[in-house]
């Protein structure tokens, strides 16, 4: 039976004898530098009404709202309803954390983090914590101990976000953003409780229950309607370019040195017959700088630059790969919008709340702005529609950024847009590929998008992305916990990382070339030599048999980090030993 009350500024809730505690005196309003608690409030009221609400008038002039907490199925809905929403603001700690002790922090933090609360750190993620980003592939994170357990399953996640915050154990603090300076609308997530040991492997059970309960669509249903998307399955990833210029603006100009490059296409198809040489059976190839050049002038695409081969080659590259059941995704941005490029134009531009664009000079274009949502299936048909008059026409693209970068707002009137706007105005782009049977991929992999993409550049495990391979806690597999059925993730091969590919059942990079020194993973130059082609092999081929299995368990065997296994629901288990670099695959009949 579950009960709560609410005493001394705290709400407790109590599963058979076993407490959970929010204080709330950590709930209050952000603007800029200055906080606004909810208890300093002109008047609280508290309503029992099948379960608690709370009515905090005037937190400040412009602002009150109304905190509720009732029991709904299995869970406890908790909403914040505006009341009185003309006061601007950044965002709100609310509901803040749930007091913890010994045990563990379950984070969505790209594949995953498990987080000791003995550890007493605390952090804010690289992109403010945000959900549907790199920060979030899942919307949903929790706590769990021996003794009890607990999850957030974050409902209105485009507007939400958490942080990590410490006083003498790790906490969870959840957040809720403005939308578009306002509570605008009221706000929902629902908190499970248990009086029990709940891990991360049954938090992500409860998860893809409630996804599959609103049409979660699997890989196998994705390829029943798109058949390209088997070519994936089995296959390896050849990252590769063919045009590259880097501006004086862009944080990678080479003061001293080369900043453009030309791969000829014909020496991409070469390569590409010499791995089938080596016996490699299916290749995706991931192609950059196909357009004017790699990250230049977006949202424009075209014209190729003549000097690869221009259009001729890269249509007898596409005839050659199809020979092999090979398959091609062209790299595209839609987010990105160069000062430099033709299709620019100031209205274009995402304004904040003092309407100012956003500008940064990093990346090999130089000078740039963000796009608009609306903007963005307008580009990327027109770009298409170019390509096909010019007979090209790819397997698929790789839209960049979309699944990694928050959800963008938009102030400027013309082309005002909140954050689930953005978030349809991006799946809207992913179904014009969609629609016309290509494959869909984009940097990452997140679960606002898991309908409308099939692919990703990549979902790795944070430490990954970091040169020195430090991670705050130990990377668990948790969104293929939930997800791993659902489409195909590759996994870098060099290091020891070849083993993860393993223990998550995704498929290798055979070649990643980086476009960018020392960004996105790419620390060592990516040697494809005999003993990585043996791997890759033997990736893919165990990919093959486990694509269409769910993830049911992960665990660290003995309780040694090293040693990890995980299970699939088709009889297979993988275990990895990280200390030898070894591996074990059994197989058992599950017909029965």
């Amino acid at each position: 039976m579950l009960k709560m009350r609410y005493e001394n500024k705290q709400l407790i809730f109590i599963k058979n004898d076993k407490e959970f505690v929010m204080d709330t005196n950590q709930w209050a309003v952000k603007k800029d530098n200055e906080v606004y608690p909810f208890n300093d409030a002109k008047k609280i009221t508290c309503i029992e009404n099948n379960g608690m609400e709370i009515l905090f008038e005037s937190i400040v002039e412009g602002c009150s709202v109304k905190a509720g907490f009732h029991e709904e199925n299995d869970a406890i809905c908790v909403t914040l309803e505006p009341i009185e929403d003309t006061f601007v603001f950044d965002e709100m700690v609310f509901p803040g954390t749930i007091q913890t002790k010994d045990g563990f922090l379950v984070l969505p933090l790209q594949q995953g983090t498990l987080l000791d609360t003995k550890e007493n750190i605390s952090f804010v993620p690289s992109f403010g914590g945000c959900f549907g980003c790199a920060d979030a592939y899942v919307n949903a994170l929790g706590f769990y101990s021996d003794a009890c357990s607990y999850l957030w399953f974050v409902d209105d996640y485009e507007d939400s976000g958490y942080r990590i915050d410490a006083d003498q154990y790790s906490m969870i603090c959840m957040r809720t953003f403005s939308s578009l300076a306002h509570l605008s609308y009221t706000r929902k997530m629902h908190l499970y409780v248990f009086d029990h040991l709940f891990d991360y492997n049954d938090m992500a059970h409860l998860i893809r229950k409630k996804y599959d309960e609103n049409g979660l669509l699997t890989l196998k249903e994705k390829i029943e309607r798109k058949p390209v998307l088997k070519h994936l399955v089995g296959s390896c990833v050849y990252h590769t370019g063919i045009h590259s210029k880097i501006s004086k603006d862009s944080r990678y100009y080479h003061a001293e040195g080369e900043n453009e490059a030309i791969v000829p296409i014909a020496d991409v198809q070469k390569k590409v017959e010499h791995f089938h040489e080596q016996g490699i059976d299916h290749i995706h190839l991931h192609l950059d700088g196909c357009g004017i050049a790699y990250d230049n002038q977006h949202p424009r695409f075209y014209p190729i630059d003549e000097r690869t081969g221009g259009y001729p080659a890269l249509k007898k590259l596409i005839e050659t790969l199809h020979a092999y059941n090979d398959v091609v995704s062209f790299h595209d941005n839609y987010h990105d919008l160069y000062l430099d490029s033709p299709d620019f134009k100031e209205e274009y531009q995402i304004y904040d709340r003092d309407q100012k664009p956003y500008f940064m000079s990093v990346w090999a274009g130089g000078k740039q702005s963000y796009m608009t949502g609306q903007m963005a299936p307008v580009f990327f048909k027109r770009n298409l529609a170019y390509l096909k008059e010019r007979g090209v026409e790819s397997d698929g693209v790789y839209c960049d950024v979309f699944t990694c970068n928050p959800f963008d707002e938009n102030f400027n009137d013309a082309y005002r847009m909140n954050r689930k706007q953005c978030r349809e105005y991006r799946n809207d782009t992913f179904d014009i590929c969609n629609e016309r049977g290509m494959i869909v991929s984009s940097e990452e992999i997140n679960v606002f998008a898991l309908n409308h993409i099939d692919t990703c550049h990549y979902a790795p495990y944070p430490f990954m992305m970091k040169q020195d391979g430090k991670q705050i806690g130990l990377p668990i597999p948790f969104f293929n916990l939930c997800f791993h059925d659902c489409v195909v993730i590759p996994w870098m091969s060099d290091r020891n990382y070849g083993l993860y590919a393993l223990l998550n059942g995704g498929i290798p990079y055979l070649e990643r070339d980086g476009a960018y020194v020392n960004t996105d993973g790419s620390f060592s130059e990516d040697v494809v030599d005999e003993k990585r082609i043996a791997m890759v092999k033997e990736i893919a081929s165990f990919e093959e048999k486990v694509a269409y299995a769910k993830m049911v368990r992960h665990t660290f065997v003995n309780g040694d980090e090293n040693i990890q296994e995980t299970v699939f629901d088709n009889g297979i288990t993988v275990t990895i030993d990280l200390r030898n670099d070894s591996y074990q695959i059994v197989e058992r009949n599950t017909s029965k």
